[in-house]
């Protein structure tokens, strides 16, 4: 659970790059925890509350204009990941890799969400396809960026 945390961290840490408002939370410093509820690792605030990452919202006015941007759609995911919007974020994450199979953030997304399905399932059969479905969006980073967390050996 420790490394998975770690992992999510690093990956979420390029949500919000540069300087940040005393106001408001980097993504980074958002800590995770599994919810059996949701089945995944969901963001929670210090106090315990879920937590939502500022960028949301400005990600989510402008979808339409950039409906046809892998980048935009990827960050997108990303953005909704950490929202908890597991559904929706596996959406964007896909149209992304439609638009581009080499987009590494998608890939990613793609990779954390089978993973955190797959800590989270007690049968064993469906956890080795939670991490047979992970496979190749691992291997898609590992190409695209051999230093990504999720590419550890």
């Amino acid at each position: 659970m420790i490394f998975v945390t770690l992992l999510l961290s690093a990956f979420v840490h390029q949500l919000v790059p540069g300087p940040v408002p005393d106001n408001e939370t980097r993504a980074i410093d958002i800590p995770l925890v599994c919810d059996a509820r949701k089945g995944l690792l969901v963001p929670v605030s210090v106090q315990g509350a879920p937590a939502r990452p500022f960028v949301l919202d400005t990600l989510r006015a402008g979808i339409d204009a950039h409906a046809d941007d892998a980048d935009y759609q990827a960050r997108f995911a990303r953005a909704l990941l950490m929202d908890s919007e597991f559904d929706d974020a596996e959406t964007a994450a896909k149209r992304s890799l439609e638009l581009n199979a080499d987009q590494p953030d998608a890939n990613g997304v793609m990779a954390i969400l089978h993973i955190g399905r797959m800590l989270t399932e007690s049968d064993e059969n469906e956890r080795a396809d939670h991490l047979e479905k992970a496979r190749p969006f691992i291997r898609k980073l590992e190409e695209l960026r051999p230093n990504h967390p999720l590419t550890m050996k």
